[in-house]
């Protein structure tokens, strides 16, 4: 074997590990976010049945159809904020998954750029004379190549951002506009 197929068997080798590693590093980060997800949800159904039963034994308690109304009406501004709660922590997990995903994608783009570099400097040593200009086009792509790939990265940083901005948006307006009906619910039951 020529020592230049020897470097790159070593960095197929690598490659592969690094892809390994990538695929574990994802597969733990998806899982987290997954059990977290199950795990808000189990908390939520349970606190939901817990205050459902106590919502319950008072409205059998009410002594009039008024009396229950009202109270039914003071509900709805802390259903509204425990939804507007819920929502935000299934985004900051979908955040934090994406954070990780794009860290792991960030390393592995980054580290194949470095070897491909390397490989392609160590292969420009060893090439015979005449193949200088296969190797500029080679060095051009790969170039071209990484700033494609950086570009992607950013482009999807700045996707993540606007979003997770517009759920605050949306989240936080959906607030308001409970709070402001709880209050017209308030002022028809007084009346």
């Amino acid at each position: 074997m020529l020592p230049f197929q020897d470097q790159i068997a070593a960095a197929n080798r690598t490659v592969l590990e690094n892809q390994f590693s990538a695929f574990f590093s994802l597969t733990n980060a998806t899982m987290d976010s997954w059990g977290k997800l199950f795990d808000l949800n189990v908390n939520t159904a349970r606190t939901s049945l817990e205050e459902s039963t106590v919502i319950y034994k008072q409205l059998l308690e009410a002594k009039n159809p008024q009396e229950a109304f009202s109270f039914m009406s003071a509900l709805l501004h802390p259903t509204a904020e425990k939804m507007f709660s819920y929502s935000r922590h299934v985004a900051n997990i979908a955040s934090t998954a994406q954070t990780e995903i794009a860290k792991v994608a960030e390393s592995q783009i980054s580290d194949a750029n470095l070897r491909i570099s390397s490989l392609m400097q160590e292969a420009a040593k060893t090439a015979p004379p005449g193949t200088e200009n296969v190797m500029a086009a080679m060095k051009t792509v790969m170039e071209s190549a990484n700033a494609g790939y950086q570009q992607i990265n950013r482009s999807t940083k700045q996707v993540a951002d606007v979003s997770g901005a517009n759920l605050n948006a949306a989240a936080e307006q959906f607030a308001q506009a409970s709070e402001k009906a709880s209050g017209s619910v308030k002022s028809s039951a007084a009346k």
